[in-house]
């Protein structure tokens, strides 16, 4: 994602250029975390107003939800697009017939509000879970029930929303029955009610999330929601790699570095990611909406097979043999079954560039591009649980138990995850 402020451009960062050029002398402008807080985009500023319908069984039959979003005092990027977010994502995780939504936005003498933290998603969350939560209250239900009745089921999927999202897949009872077990439910809830007994202001409480991320389609971006990628590798077998998803913390050097060694079954310190580089990379779009691993990470991946397959010909071309059957594995490139008598991933490398007769029909060079354009969003989910107590003199909180249950897909590095 974009981390919050850094996914714009700021005047200072104009002006820092314009005096550089000017006086032909490296510029540098720094900003402490002070200054970042106070002057840069903040998260959110919204109110809703919440409406639910329901059977006495549970079944939600419609919602209606009314925000008014203060967004500061000018536009930035998303600012305006930020509380459509939370529009798009109102059905939350539940098959809801029948929803309502509209938006009020105003602009404040405020600090501009901007995508940060989530951008409209989490606050999609908080007003249908805390409109389900009322819901189980007023029934007298299990809070885990109620929403166990209304999950959108794994049969249903790809799910179209009343609100035009297409969930592309989704197993919310799983994630719930996980959490669920993982929190001793049952227990918590017996430790919540003898706590009461004592005096203590102790609540438990449950929420079902699912977010639009990996924002990419170029049908609700005006600037493009591709992203590109180029994948080289040189005569002595090291590879490079440039990527329009420039990471600032997010940790896709290693991440991309790794897909490739992976791919390609060479040593990751054999490759090098470039990014953010006018003069090396040459197009992209972006870091933000959580895209740099579901979009750029595809853009990467594309590339890599052509290459691949390309030097696979090579590598057939030297071993006499069909490039289906070839194997990279180690820093060698085998014939299956026969790892003895492979090639050596830097041999094959040099051989693409030797200036010597080539197979039939491939030119010199080990270099691809690509672009992927998503035609959909991903939509992540899971289920979170809480157990927090209130000091009655002070008002402090203290988190007494959490429990998050996250379906994130592929973990390609789980120590970044963790």
């Amino acid at each position: 994602g974009g981390f919050g402020k850094k996914v714009d451009v700021y005047p200072e960062e104009y002006v820092a250029a314009a005096i550089s050029k000017r006086l032909g002398l490296p510029i540098k402008w720094t900003e402490d975390r002070s200054e970042a807080f106070v002057a840069t985009t903040h998260g959110r500023d919204i109110i809703g107003y919440v409406d639910l319908a329901a059977k006495r069984d549970g079944t939600v039959l419609g919602l209606k939800l009314r925000l008014i979003a203060d967004i500061g005092a000018y536009n930035m990027l998303f600012t305006a697009a930020v509380p459509t977010l939370t529009m798009l994502m109102a059905s939350a995780t539940y098959k809801i017939p029948a929803i309502r939504v509209t938006i009020t936005e105003v602009f404040t003498n405020k600090t501009p509000t901007e995508s940060y933290r989530g951008a409209g998603r989490p606050e999609a969350t908080y007003f249908v879970e805390r409109a389900m939560d009322m819901l189980a209250l007023e029934l007298r239900m299990d809070p885990a029930e109620v929403r166990r009745k209304n999950f959108i089921k794994p049969h249903e999927f790809p799910f179209q929303t009343q609100m035009g999202a297409v969930y592309d897949s989704g197993d919310y009872e799983r994630a719930l029955d996980r959490a669920l077990k993982n929190a001793d439910w049952e227990r918590l809830k017996a430790e919540r009610d003898a706590a009461r007994k004592e005096g203590r202001l102790v609540g438990l409480g449950l929420s079902m999330y699912v977010e639009v991320c990996g924002i990419g389609p170029s049908a609700i971006l005006p600037w493009g929601g591709w992203e590109h990628s180029q994948v080289t590798i040189q005569r002595d077998g090291r590879i490079s790699a440039t990527t329009g998803a420039s990471p600032h913390g997010q940790g896709n050097e290693t991440t991309f570095a790794q897909m490739l060694a992976d791919q390609f079954g060479v040593p990751i310190e054999h490759i090098t990611i470039h990014h953010g580089d006018t003069a090396v990379v040459k197009q992209g779009v972006g870091t933000f909406g959580s895209r740099s691993q579901a979009v750029g990470g595809a853009a990467l991946h594309m590339a890599g097979i052509k290459v691949k397959t390309k030097m696979a010909r090579f590598a057939a071309s030297l071993l006499e043999a069909s490039e289906h059957d070839l194997v990279f594995e180690n820093g060698t490139i085998f014939v299956a079954g026969s790892p003895a008598s492979g090639k050596s991933f830097t041999d094959v490398a040099a051989f693409a560039y030797r200036p010597v007769p080539l197979p039939e029909g491939l030119e010199p060079g080990l270099s691809e591009e690509a672009f992927f354009e998503p035609s959909n969003n991903t939509y992540p989910f899971g289920c979170h649980i809480s157990m927090i107590e209130i000091d009655r003199e002070t008002g402090e909180p203290t988190l007494l138990k959490l429990v998050a249950v996250d379906d994130a897909g592929n973990l390609i590095n789980p120590m970044i995850v963790e």
